[in-house]
């Protein structure tokens, strides 16, 4: 089974409606469909978080001896420690990721205060939304 948004079936919304089915005493036809399209979103959900767990698994590897070398060799360029970030947003639901992006924003707000502030928002746009209703730090504070 293949949900998204472009599925004519909608299984999603067609899994809310089967929820809202009673059986009456004995198991149906209606509640049989509702375990096994259960299962399958289960399932889905495991290979999704799977999925997760093995891009955090290959950036970190490439990521965190770069950051290491970033630091160890006092490194400034731009594009370099931008690209870097750029890979660590993309995981930084991962507590481990976002330590390495805070800690690398941090090295690069010396370097351009500017474009630190807008990997900080871009972080906050994608894993934080709640941060941008409360007020903004004087600090930069992730």
């Amino acid at each position: 089974m293949i949900l998204g948004k472009n599925n004519g079936n909608n299984e999603l919304g067609r899994l809310a409606r089967d929820k809202s089915i009673k059986p009456a005493g004995k198991a149906n036809g209606a509640e049989s469909l509702m375990v096994n399209e259960s299962d399958d979103i289960l399932q889905l959900a495991g290979q999704v978080q799977a999925l997760r767990n093995e891009a955090v698994t290959q950036t970190l590897a490439v990521c965190q001896p770069e950051v290491r070398e970033i630091f160890s060799r006092k490194i400034n360029d731009s594009q370099r420690i931008e690209r870097v970030l750029d890979q660590l947003l993309e995981v930084a639901f991962d507590e481990t990721a976002l330590t390495l992006f805070k800690t690398l924003c941090r090295h690069y707000w010396f370097i351009d205060p500017h474009a630190a502030t807008e990997y900080v928002r871009f972080y906050r746009e994608m894993w934080d939304e709640e941060s941008l209703e409360r007020k903004p730090t004087v600090s930069g504070e992730l």
